[in-house]
Parts: structure tokens; C-alpha cells; sequence
């Protein structure tokens, strides 16, 4: 008997609950020999269960459609999801692969009973979120209206007073800020203003810790944080943007009008017109800079690393040894930051295993794919469109199947009541047996219901990607001459139809001779 263990805490969880992935493990992995198992395999998530791409959880979809597991365990409906659902939709997917499902909180049965519990369980567990958010939120706007900083946004300069509710100053750090703000603007004695990779340098040179989120290296992004800071001059706002999360590592931001920003009085270390010396300071040195005016690339932003996800990095074309480099793609956690500058002198990240790869290559592969696709037949587009995109799209025709199915089940139970009532009527039915004959129903029906709102919802998302394949297919068919199109038009089509192009080399080849001998995996992650 083969049984998958699904284990599932965020970061908050842990802190405010006490939740482990080691406790859940115990209890599941002791469920599942209890009940049997011989084979057990476990699938583990440390991240928030208000969406259903996550890694661990989408590896257990993919064997339970397989038909892999027998029984699936996991400590209780909410570490599937916390979405009601998407419970519902997680539930159907491993009963319908014929797989029994385990929670150790309760005993659970897939009966009539069984569902409407879990089903109440699922919106008591979305309820009590949302309630907890709503009270954080309103809490710490109370604070901040009161004049108080209602968390610690770990500032570089200043320790924070969780009991007051505010900050105070860091004499060390402080000293450090005025001291970049300084050389900034004037130099540090021996060479005139300095840029922000410079100053970087110079902190890494002088063993100064930098900021807890920057880690044990000083970068130039990590010194224009501090520079585009103006709490530094003594006022802190809050509520500057509206932020939502919109996928489980992505969030969408928008700012908030100037009117709406909330101030608190903090401390100061450096004076406003010091402040805004920098700020033009900055603005004459973003005039100045000659990055990216020398090289157009044709997918630049757009490029990711399939290994590790991150975008990958253009090395521009450059002589060596009186040979011409071309450009190539690199994922930046497996090249050398020559911007970013320890303070230990050797950088200590985790390295990714992928490998560089020429841009002229990538631009070609990608390019000769859509002029392809512009030549075949619309259904072989839209296959072809369906197949690259990373979530499985479910079939149109078994959803509605199913809920026709329903309705007919639906329209059997309506059928019964009537009959039962009829009979309660007519003296042939006992009060106590009608009763219960009409509780089950009425289970049955709101598990019906609820199932029928679960389908609906996957035909609606169906419908959207389905609308999404059809305007990419309309995009690729509208090009009138791909042939001839300049490089702005190919990067402009190409931006309104991708999110991300995945690349991962494929080859044993080394070295500058290599490149005829480079093989791709490409996946094209379209705008559906």
C-alpha cells in the first residue's frame, strides 16, 4: 500500500502557532503505518496555503492523477488550503484517483456527513483568516494615527522600541548613513563624490556590517536603499502603497495618493537639504550613466532560469585576447557580482547549476519558434500553446459531464423529499423516520450544491484561459511580415504575448568552440 503525506506551515504559522513540519510528519507517517503502508512519500511546503502553486503540493497533484497512492494523509483540511475551494477542488482530485484521504485533526468519511463537515471546517478555517487580518490591519493603522510606528521595518540607523512604538537612534549605523549620504555629495577626502558602487566598495574595505536584508555584502542597490530614504530627516510614512498578493511569490503594488500618507516623527540623522542634495545628486548620476545604450537585446527582461526561476543576466559582447566574446545569457546566482562587495571577502551564496548560454542563439531558437507557429495551422498553434503552458488545463467536456450528473442526482433527491413529505401526509411514514430521511437529503443537496459551485468555477477559469489562447493565437496570426519586422516591433509583439521564456542548457560541450554543439530546452510561458 503506497501512501503520500502532504505537510504544509508558513513562516507566521510557526511563530504564532507552534505548527512544525517534523510534528506533522510524526503523526502522519504513525497514521500511515497504522493503517498499512508500506511505501510512504512526503510532500512538504513552507509557504503560505492561500494558493495552490506550491511546489510540494503540485508534485503530489501530478502522482495522485497518476493513480499512484492509496490513502493520502495530511493533519487537517487546512494545510491543503486554506481557500475553501480549493479544498474542495484538492478533495475531488484524490477521491476521484481512487485514493482514500486521511486527516488526523478528525475522522473523516466521504459520505454525505463527511463532506458537509469538511466543507464547514473549510469556512471557519477562510472565516478566522480573514477576521485576523482584518483585526491586524485596523491595529496597526490605530498605532500609526496615534503617532507611533506600529512595526519594525528594520531601518539601518535605528533600533526599534516595540513597547513605545518607535524608533531611536543607532549611534554606530547613524554614523554610517551620514557618512554615505557624504560621500555622496562631497567625497571622502581623497577622491571627489562618489557613486553608489564606489561607496559599496568602500564600506566592504572598511569590515562595516551592512543592513540585516542585505546579508554579509554591501551592493549599490543596498546604498541607494538608504539614500532614497527620507526617514533618515525625521518623519516615517506609512500607508504610501496599497499591496496585494496576487500569487504565492508575487505581489501587485500601486501607490497611494500623497494625500493619503500617514507621517510619524522619528528621530533624524540628517538634515533635509542634505537629503535633497542627494536626491539631485542622484538624478545627475542616472543622467550620466551610459548602461545599456551601447547593446539592444532582443529578449532582455524576459529570459529565466529554468533551474532556479531567477531572470538571467546579459553579459554583453567584449573583446578578449583579440577575440570577439558574444554575448551570453548567465543566471546571476552562479556569476560573480563584481557590484556587490563582501565585507568577508568571498561570497558565500548558493551557487545554481546552470550554465551560460549565446543571446544570439536564444533570440534565433525563439524567433524561428514564432514564425513557425505564424505558419502552421490555427489548431496546431493552439496545441501547441496548450502544451507549453505550465498548468494542465482541465477538459472542457468531464466538467460538464459531472455537473450534468449532478443535476440528475439533484433532480432524484427532489424527487425522494417530494415523496417522502407525500407520505409523512398520508400517515404512511412515522415522524422520526421522515426526519431523517429529510436530514440526509438536505445534506446531500447542500454537498451537491457546493460540488456544482466547485465545476463552475473550473469552467470559469477554463473560459479565461481559453479567451487567453485565442488572443495569442490572434497576435501570432496578426503579423503581417514577421520576416521583416524591425527590433523594436519583434520586442514589443513578444512582451504583449510572454510572460517569461525558461531556458536551460542540455549539452556536455565546453568551451568558446562550443557553440554549435550547445543544445536548449526553451519553454515559452505565453499571457493566458
Amino acid at each position: 500500500m503506497r501512501a503520500a503525506i502532504y505537510c504544509r506551515v508558513s513562516t507566521r504559522e510557526q511563530a504564532e502557532s507552534g505548527y512544525s513540519i517534523p510534528v506533522q510528519l510524526r503523526g502522519c507517517i504513525e497514521k500511515a503505518k497504522e493503517l498499512g503502508a508500506t511505501v510512504i512519500e512526503e510532500f512538504i511546503d513552507n509557504e503560505s496555503g492561500a494558493f495552490l502553486e506550491r511546489p510540494g503540493l503540485e508534485a503530489l497533484r501530478r502522482k495522485v492523477k497518476q493513480k499512484y497512492f492509496n490513502i493520502v494523509i495530511t493533519k487537517s483540511p487546512d494545510r491543503l488550503s486554506r481557500n475553501i475551494t480549493h479544498q474542495l477542488i484538492l478533495r475531488d482530485e484524490i477521491i476521484k484517483s481512487g485514493a482514500q484521504l486521511v486527516f488526523l485533526s478528525f475522522e473523516w468519511q466521504n459520505t454525505p456527513d463527511g463532506r458537509l463537515l469538511m466543507n464547514v471546517q473549510g469556512v471557519i478555517s477562510d472565516y478566522e483568516r480573514e477576521v485576523i487580518r482584518e483585526r491586524t490591519m485596523m491595529g496597526r493603522r490605530t498605532k500609526v494615527l496615534s503617532g507611533k510606528v506600529p512595526l519594525n521595518s528594520h531601518i539601518y540607523g535605528y533600533f526599534y522600541d516595540k513597547k513605545q512604538g518607535t524608533y531611536y537612534i543607532n549611534e554606530e549605523e547613524a554614523e554610517v548613513v551620514r557618512n554615505i549620504f557624504n560621500w555622496l555629495n562631497n567625497g571622502d577626502g581623497i577622491n571627489g563624490p562618489m557613486g553608489g558602487i564606489a561607496i559599496a566598495k568602500k564600506l566592504a574595505d572598511l569590515k562595516i556590517k551592512p543592513p540585516r536584508r542585505a546579508g554579509d555584502s554591501w551592493a549599490k542597490a543596498t546604498v541607494y536603499k538608504i539614500l532614497k530614504n527620507r526617514a533618515y530627516t525625521g518623519t516615517a510614512y506609512f500607508y504610501r502603497e496599497k499591496k496585494r498578493k496576487i500569487g504565492p511569490n508575487a505581489f501587485e503594488v500601486t501607490k497611494r495618493p500623497e494625500s493619503e500618507w500617514i507621517a510619524v516623527s522619528i528621530p533624524s540623522i540628517i538634515s533635509s537639504d542634505t537629503f535633497e542634495m542627494a536626491q539631485k545628486k542622484l538624478r545627475e548620476n542616472g543622467r550620466k550613466s551610459i548602461r545599456n545604450t551601447k547593446h539592444k537585446y532582443l529578449l532582455q527582461g524576459l529570459v529565466y532560469c529554468e533551474l532556479c526561476g531567477r531572470h538571467m543576466a546579459i553579459n554583453p559582447e567584449r573583446q578578449r585576447n583579440n577575440k570577439i566574446v558574444p554575448a551570453y545569457y548567465a543566471c546571476p546566482t552562479n556569476r560573480p557580482n563584481d557590484r556587490r562587495f563582501y565585507v568577508e571577502g568571498e561570497d558565500k551564496s548558493t551557487k545554481c547549476a546552470a550554465r551560460t548560454v549565446p543571446v544570439g542563439l536564444v533570440e534565433n531558437e525563439v524567433w524561428s519558434y514564432i514564425i513557425n507557429l505564424y505558419n502552421s495551422d490555427e489548431n496546431i498553434v493552439q496545441e501547441e500553446i496548450k502544451n507549453s503552458y505550465k498548468n494542465a488545463i482541465p477538459d472542457q467536456v468531464d466538467i460538464k459531464v459531472a455537473i450534468e450528473e449532478l443535476n440528475k442526482k439533484e433532480e432524484r433527491l427532489l424527487n425522494k423529499r417530494k415523496k417522502i413529505t407525500r407520505w409523512f401526509r398520508e400517515e404512511l411514514l412515522a415522524e422520526y423516520e421522515a426526519e431523517k430521511e429529510l436530514k440526509e437529503i438536505r445534506v446531500q443537496l447542500l454537498d451537491i450544491e457546493e460540488q456544482k459551485r466547485n465545476f463552475q468555477l473550473q469552467l470559469e477559469n477554463l473560459k479565461k484561459e481559453e479567451d487567453g489562447i485565442s488572443f495569442v493565437i490572434q497576435r501570432i496570426k496578426s503579423i503581417s511580415s514577421p520576416e521583416i519586422m524591425s527590433y523594436e516591433e519583434k520586442r514589443k509583439f513578444l512582451s504583449s504575448i510572454l510572460n517569461g521564456i525558461y531556458i536551460k542548457r542540455t549539452d556536455n560541450a565546453w568551451g568558446y568552440g562550443a557553440s554549435k554543439k550547445i543544445t536548449l530546452d526553451i519553454r515559452l510561458d505565453f499571457k493566458i
